[in-house]
C-alpha cells in the first residue's frame, strides 16, 4: 500500500496543471536520492547484477539459491583452508557441539558379526543409555528386521534415516532375555573429558578429547576425586584434541596459574587486540604437570598448552602440535546459513604465533637421534625461543614443539593392521565378550586387577587362532591373514578393547597406557629430575 502523502502549499487555488507537475517533481526528486545502498559497496552490486542477468536473459531457468550457495563456497575457497560456507544444519551442528552435544542419534554404536550385530558403546547419558541398553548386548533386529548380514543394509539405512524419531530394538545378552526397547533420537551429551583414572597413589591420568563450555565442570568432578586419594602429579592428554570452545581451554589454564599472567592474546587487521588474563581462579597448586600433545592436538589445545609452557607451569611431551592458530567467526545470512570466516590470530603470552604455514612441515625430526630427546639440546639455536621468565624453549614456525620430544611411528605390527583392515581382532572381542562377561565380571573385581592378570592373556591366545581362521573362511578373506603367532600388540589391544566393554573409557585408557611409550615417559619425568632441569614450577 503507498502511503497517503499531505503537503502543505501556499496557494490554494492552483490549477489542475501546476498541481500535475508538482508531484511529477516531487517524485522525481524522491527516485533519484533513493537509490539502493550494497553492503559489500560495488563489489556487491556486480554479484547482485549477475544474479539479476541470469534471470532476465539466461537461456534456461537457473537455481539461483543454488547459485549463491557455489558462488559464497569459492569465495570462502579463496580465502583460506579454514573460511567456509555453513548450511543452516551445520551452524547448529557446531553450536551444539560448543555447548557439549553431537547431532541428533541414538547413542550407542554396534558392530556386526556374522549373523549378529553386538552394542559395543553406550554414550553416555544419551537416549540408549536411558533406555537401559548395555554394551555387550546383542542385538536380534531393528525396527522388526532381522539383523543378519544379508539385511545390514536395510539396518544402516534404519540407523541414518533423518526422518525416523525412533528405533524398536530386540536384544538378548548373557544375562538377560529377549526383550524389546524403544530409543528415541535425541541430541547426545558429548564429553569433554574422555577418561580419567589414578596410575598409583601418587599420579593421576586425564583425558580432555574436545572444548566445550562443560570442560572445566568436567575436569572439576575428576580432579576433585583424584584429589580424595592423593593426587600430586597428573599426566593430561591432549593427543588428538582438535580444539573447541577457546574460552573453556583459558578458563582451564587458569585453573593452573597465579592472578595476573597473560595467558594468550588475539589480533587481526580487523580486530582489536583481545588478552586473556589469570583471575585468580587457581585451584590446582603444588601439582606437577605433564602435558602430552601430538600432531593432532590444534587450536584451543595448542593454546592452553602454550599458556603453560610459556609460564613454566608444564612439562609438554609428545610430538609437534598441529600449528592452528587463525580465529575463525560465523556470519550469518537470512536463511540461517553463514559465511565463517578467520578473522584474527592467536599469540602465546610470549608472542609466539601458532599458525603454522603449509609448507612447513615437522622441523624436529630431523634433529631427532634417540626416540624421546629434551628439544632444546637438539635443535639450532634459530629455533629457540626464551618464556615469559627466561626459560629457554624449542620453537618453529608455529604450533607448539614439546620440551620432550618423542618420535611417535606406530608400534603396531604389521599383522594387527591387516587384520583390523578386516575387523578381525574387534570381531572377536566382541564375540568374545558376550560369552565370557560375566566370568570376567566375576574372576576380576576390578579394572587393575584385570589389567595384571596374565590369565586373560592366555585365554586370548587360546581361542583368537581359531576365530580368525573361522572368519578368514567364511569371509573368504586372503589366507595370508591368518598368523603364525600372535604378536604381543595385539593382545594388549584387545585387553584393551574388553576392559572398556567390561568397565568403561577410564579402563580402556588405563589398559593402553601399559603399552604407551608417551605415558610410560611421562612417568618417568615425576622422578627422574625432569622438572628441576627444565627449570619447571607447581606454583
Amino acid at each position: 500500500m503507498i502511503p497517503r502523502i499531505h503537503f502543505l502549499v501556499p496557494r490554494i487555488d492552483m490549477n489542475i496543471k501546476t498541481v500535475f507537475f508538482f508531484f511529477i517533481g516531487f517524485f522525481i526528486c524522491v527516485s533519484a536520492n533513493a537509490q539502493v545502498e550494497y553492503y559489500g559497496g560495488d563489489s556487491g552490486k556486480k554479484l547482485d547484477w549477475v544474479i539479476y542477468y541470469l534471470n532476465k536473459h539466461y537461456v534456461d531457468s537457473t537455481d539461483n539459491e543454488y547459485l549463491t550457495d557455489v558462488a559464497i563456497k569459492r569465495i570462502a575457497e579463496e580465502l583460506d583452508e579454514y573460511s567456509v560456507y555453513q548450511t543452516a544444519k551445520e551452524i547448529e551442528d557446531l553450536n551444539n557441539a560448543d555447548n557439549g552435544y553431537s547431532p541428533e542419534s541414538y547413542g550407542f554404536n554396534f558392530f556386526p558379526v556374522g549373523d549378529t550385530s553386538y552394542v559395543t558403546y553406550i554414550f553416555r547419558d544419551g537416549p540408549a543409555d536411558e533406555a537401559g541398553l548395555k554394551i555387550g548386548d546383542r542385538i536380534i533386529s531393528i525396527n522388526k528386521t532381522p539383523v543378519t548380514a544379508a539385511n545390514y543394509a536395510r539396518i544402516d539405512e534404519f540407523v541414518s534415516d533423518t526422518t525416523l524419531s525412533e528405533l524398536d530394538l530386540v536384544i538378548n545378552s548373557s544375562t538377560r532375555k529377549k526383550q524389546k526397547i524403544s530409543i528415541p533420537k535425541k541430541l547426545v551429551p558429548l564429553k569433554s573429558v574422555d577418561a580419567h583414572f589414578m596410575h598409583d597413589k601418587f599420579t593421576g591420568y586425564l583425558k580432555i578429547g574436545r572444548f566445550t563450555v562443560n570442560t572445566v565442570k568436567e575436569f572439576e568432578e575428576a580432579i576433585n576425586l583424584m584429589k580424595e586419594n592423593g593426587l600430586s602429579n597428573l599426566i593430561l592428554d591432549l593427543r588428538g584434541n582438535y580444539g573447541g570452545v577457546v574460552t573453556a581451554a583459558m578458563d582451564l589454564a587458569d585453573k593452573f596459574l597465579t592472578t595476573g599472567k597473560l595467558m594468550s592474546y588475539s589480533e587481526g587487521f580487523n580486530l582489536e587486540r583481545k588478552e586473556y588474563i589469570s583471575e585468580n581462579r587457581a585451584t590446582m597448586g603444588g601439582i606437577n604437570l605433564v602435558i602430552l600433545i601430538d600432531e593432532n592436538s590444534m587450536s584451543a589445545a595448542e593454546m592452553f598448552t602454550a599458556a603453560l609452557q610459556d609460564w613454566d607451569r608444564a612439562l609438554v611431551l609428545g610430538y609437534e602440535s598441529y600449528g592452528k592458530g587463525l580465529i575463525q567467526q560465523s556470519y550469518s545470512f537470512e536463511d540461517g546459513s553463514a559465511i565463517r570466516m578467520t578473522i584474527g590470530k592467536y599469540f602465546t603470552p610470549a608472542g609466539r604465533y601458532l599458525q603454522r604455514a603449509k609448507e612447513d612441515g615437522n622441523m624436529m625430526e630431523n634433529f631427532l637421534t634417540q626416540p624421546s630427546e629434551y628439544s632444546v639440546n637438539i635443535a639450532p639455536t634459530s629455533m629457540r625461543k626464551t618464556t615469559k621468565t627466561g626459560r629457554e624453549i624449542t620453537a618453529s614456525s608455529g604450533g607448539i614443539i614439546p620440551d620432550i620430544y618423542m618420535y611417535t611411528n606406530s608400534p603396531n605390527s604389521e599383522s594387527l593392521n591387516r587384520l583390523n583392515e578386516h575387523g578381525l581382532l574387534y570381531g572377536f572381542t566382541c564375540s568374545f565378550m558376550f560369552g565370557e562377561r560375566e566370568r570376567y565380571l566375576k574372576e576380576y573385581p576390578s579394572s587393575v586387577s584385570y589389567i595384571n592378570s596374565t590369565q586373560v592373556d592366555m585365554d586370548i591366545k587360546q581361542v583368537l587362532g581359531n576365530f580368525i581362521v573361522q572368519e578368514v573362511n567364511r569371509q573368504g578373506l586372503d589366507k595370508s591373514l591368518i598368523p603364525y603367532t600372535i604378536p604381543d600388540d595385539i593382545i594388549k589391544e584387545i585387553k584393551a578393547w574388553m576392559a572398556g566393554q567390561l568397565w568403561n573409557d577410564n579402563a580402556y585408557f588405563q589398559m593402553k597406557s601399559y603399552g604407551d611409550p608417551v605415558f610410560q615417559r611421562a612417568l618417568a619425568t615425576f622422578k627422574d629430575g625432569s622438572f628441576r632441569s627444565l627449570n619447571l614450577f607447581a606454583y
